[in-house]
């Protein structure tokens, strides 16, 4: 009996230490002395969106980003209607489409390793969509101030700390 429990026991500890060594994937937000101000779980291929308020057209504009292993890639602009400073033509290898009163562009294989974001003073509002979840990035960065975004392999012992700050602050 004492041969099982010793063996039971090893085997959990041996699995936290294996589980707290293996990486995953993590959408981090930093702010601009590089402190971690946001941070989320990620798989590969999944999307996030940053949309903002068009500084020229002052409209909404979205931004969507694929997550793969070592950054963001930029797939797909959104946008309501034509206007100064917003693109009506495709580069090569992209599509333009009208759906739903939008226009779409996609085509687009804009690997990003570290993706900044002025937040703006006025008008921009941006903003994070991920899932179901809104976050507004003013919420993380002053006016005029950057918010960096990365995709982060980290373990769950690099991850603690990181949670714990956030959860005190």
């Amino acid at each position: 009996m004492k041969k099982i429990a010793l063996w039971l026991a090893f085997c959990a500890v041996l699995g936290i230490a294996v589980f707290a060594c293996v990486p995953r994937l993590y959408l981090t937000a930093e702010d601009e002395g590089g402190k971690v101000v946001f941070i989320l779980p990620v798989y590969e291929g999944d999307r996030y969106t940053i949309r903002f308020i068009h500084s020229v057209a002052r409209r909404p504009v979205d931004e969507i980003y694929e997550i793969a292993s070592d950054c963001s890639i930029l797939r797909e602009t959104v946008y309501d209607m034509m206007g100064a400073g917003l693109p009506y033509e495709p580069a090569a290898g992209q599509t333009f489409t009208v759906e739903d009163g939008k226009y779409h562009i996609r085509g687009f294989d804009m690997r990003i390793p570290a993706l900044t974001y002025r937040i703006n003073k006025v008008v921009a509002d941006h903003t994070l969509l991920i899932g179901r979840d809104v976050y507004p990035l003013k919420r993380w960065a002053a006016p005029g101030k950057p918010l960096t975004f990365r995709v982060r392999r980290l373990t769950p012992v690099q991850v603690f700390p990181i949670w714990r700050a956030l959860r005190a602050a």
